[in-house]
């Protein structure tokens, strides 16, 4: 589900200003209509990449905690159970449906590690395509 989302933002993202970039080449002196053009979609990728950020995130979240808990059931399942029922109390807290808890369960180490990806899969393109905008109206300004 995750990279479908990843997959999903990469091909718009990529493809459209692919397009966008390939056609703007062609038109060999750019015009303030041009630039606002290109503004007005930079800002449109830039709504886009937090929004599939965010929902990445959230979804990340989500899949420790089922995650963790899964972990936590297991562990449970292998201690032997207490005399006074403190285990069979905490396995029942692991059966429920962990995803739409509001807790930091899922703060184990895979999470940091796929967190991260997600925000290289959102940030990266954006600052590459900032830096590409920033060199294209500089050649464009040096050369005539």
């Amino acid at each position: 589900m995750i990279w479908t989302v990843r997959s999903g933002f990469l091909t718009l993202f990529f493809g459209g200003w692919g397009l966008l970039l390939k056609s703007l080449l062609e038109v060999v002196p750019l015009g303030p209509q041009h630039y606002s053009i290109v503004g007005a979609l930079l800002l449109i990728s830039i709504a886009l990449a937090f929004a599939g950020a965010h929902i990445d995130r959230n979804y990340v979240r989500r899949k420790f905690r089922v995650i963790a808990s899964l972990n936590t059931l297991l562990h449970e399942l292998a201690v032997p159970t207490q005399s006074d029922g403190t285990a069979d109390a905490n396995l029942l807290d692991q059966l429920r449906v962990r995803g739409d808890t509001d807790d930091s369960s899922y703060e184990i180490p895979g999470y940091t590690r796929e967190r991260s990806v997600g925000l290289i899969i959102y940030m990266v393109p954006l600052s590459s395509l900032a830096a590409g905008l920033v060199l294209m109206v500089v050649v464009q300004r040096i050369l005539p």
